[in-house]
């Protein structure tokens, strides 16, 4: 399990397990309906998609920029407003 890597071992031995815990904790976890519950993935895929990741990823020294031109128009409630679209108007896209 991930969780033997900063040697903190969790209890669980299986996804399964987990889950009953959740439900334990959490009830209202456990009543997801069997067709729209996630399916766990295959440690073989995990696997693959952490190769994948670490072969193709390289650092960069580039700042982070957010994608979000216009924080206040990201919602579909917002971009239906008018009082908004006059506030982005006036005041631009500033975020």
């Amino acid at each position: 399990a991930l969780s033997i890597l900063p040697g903190q071992r969790l209890p669980y031995e299986s996804l399964p397990a987990l889950r009953d815990r959740m439900a334990d904790i959490a009830p209202h976890l456990a009543l997801l309906q069997p067709e729209v519950a996630v399916q766990p993935a295959s440690t073989e895929m995990a696997t693959l998609a952490l190769d994948a990741a670490t072969q193709t990823a390289k650092p960069s020294s580039a700042p982070l920029v957010s994608a979000v031109t216009n924080f206040y128009m990201t919602d579909a409630v917002s971009r239906a407003s008018t009082t908004m679209a006059k506030c982005t108007q006036v005041f631009g896209t500033r975020v």
